[in-house]
């Protein structure tokens, strides 16, 4: 399989609407998304070696993060207008080529920075408010 450009990767926000339309969150230059599916510790005193001994099940988690440069579009807005509510927002994390994972989100934390010499920039991070699925 030949490899894949990183620009080609992208969050979109859903806008609520049935069926859902998603909007590409502009200026994007960093996506990432991480999956941590949690076991079970169920050591005790007789466990052999004193080695931890684990199940699965425990709960899983995902954390959805991206950065770019803020180019004030609507997506971005709506971004800006989560940070003042504790809405749960529609995303999704289109990985070209392989598919995407969507789901809904929470926003935990969102900044605006700039350098004088350089472009104002933002970084946000979302965590699953629920299942997320592949497609």
């Amino acid at each position: 399989m030949a490899g894949q450009q990183g620009r080609d990767v992208l969050v979109k926000i859903g806008d609520s609407g049935s069926p859902t339309t998603f909007t590409t969150i502009g200026g994007g230059r960093v996506h990432e998304m991480s999956i941590d599916d949690e076991s079970i510790d169920v050591s005790d005193k007789d466990t052999s070696g004193r080695w931890a001994e684990r199940i699965r099940g425990g709960p899983r988690a995902a954390e959805l993060s991206l950065e770019g440069v803020f180019k004030d579009t609507a997506a971005e807005e709506t971004m800006r207008a989560l940070v003042e509510s504790d809405s749960i927002v529609e995303l999704e994390f289109v990985f070209p080529g392989q598919g995407s994972w969507t789901g809904f989100w929470s926003m935990t934390n969102i900044t605006f920075r700039g350098e004088y010499d350089g472009a104002a920039e933002y970084s946000a991070t979302f965590e699953n408010a629920g299942p997320i699925a592949f497609a």
